[in-house]
């Protein structure tokens, strides 16, 4: 079994025919997909394979074309740098190698499908075990088969019902800004004066003393006045003859009371608090 997609995709796939034999029936089932079989024929078959050797050839000839002009101290040094330059043109095949095999990766239209139609195609060819493909991670290019193995696990993991719930909700009624951040209140015109800055401090603010003192004894003069402001204004409701009189001289009489008794009241605090 090849140690690598890679590996296998080049052993099973070697003519243009064998890719049309094999990849047909996945494209006619609907697996592949029509664009990535026609480049699975063009490319699969290709001379990519051949490109470490290609180039190992190509470079091998170095040291003996440099003799030419400088002569080798010793058949071993030739030897030497005969082998450097081979496996440098090698490992230089190997890098374009990979590469074609990213560009191709890279290029396919349905890469699940093409995963799914080389596995089947491992099975229609008596294979045991999965090839391995990992179109999530190349290791180095395709992914291994432990790679394969668990993004096959990953992909067949159903998704609990309150998952697609959550991911229902926040999609279909996301929260619109506004409603994240709560508004600030207007402020109010009386406050926004200094005068009414002054009114707010003075309603919040407690009583003093001097208030407390100055409500009982304006309390207490009213109750002392109230009844002889009665007693002075009822003799005035009518005259002697029972004709109606008219009624403000005893509210200017009940007026004269209460500015009496409003002076009464500050003089005796007044000196009650300074004695």
């Amino acid at each position: 079994m090849p140690s690598s997609p890679t590996h296998w995709l080049e052993e099973t796939f070697t003519t243009k025919r064998q890719v049309e034999e094999l990849l047909r029936p996945e494209l006619e089932n609907g697996t592949l997909h029509p664009r990535d079989y026609e480049l699975s024929a063009a490319f699969l078959p290709g001379y990519h394979r051949y490109y470490p050797f290609l180039y190992a050839g190509a470079m091998a000839p170095i040291p003996y074309a440099r003799s030419f002009i400088r002569p080798p101290k010793s058949p071993r040094s030739f030897a030497i740098w005969t082998t450097f330059f081979s496996l440098g043109g090698f490992m230089t095949g190997q890098a374009k190698r990979f590469g074609a095999h990213v560009d191709f990766r890279r290029s396919l239209q349905d890469p699940q499908g093409f995963a799914q139609a080389m596995e089947n195609v491992n099975v229609k060819l008596g294979g045991l075990n999965p090839v391995g493909f990992n179109m999530r991670q190349s290791d180095p290019i395709w992914g291994r088969r432990s790679g394969g193995k668990q993004a096959q696990a990953d992909d067949t993991t159903p998704q609990t019902e309150g998952d697609w719930v959550v991911k229902s909700m926040d999609d279909t009624n996301p929260t619109p800004p506004s409603a994240k951040q709560p508004q600030a209140a207007p402020p109010d015109k009386d406050t926004s004066t200094r005068w009414g800055q002054i009114r707010s401090a003075a309603n919040t603010a407690p009583p003093s003393s001097w208030e407390a003192i100055r409500q009982t004894n304006a309390k207490a003069q009213m109750q002392s006045m109230k009844p002889s402001s009665d007693r002075a204004a009822a003799p005035t409701a009518a005259g002697d003859d029972g004709a109606p009189v008219d009624d403000r001289a005893g509210e200017q009489a009940r007026f004269d009371a209460l500015l009496e008794a409003e002076r009464k009241m500050a003089s005796g605090s007044g000196g009650g608090a300074w004695t």
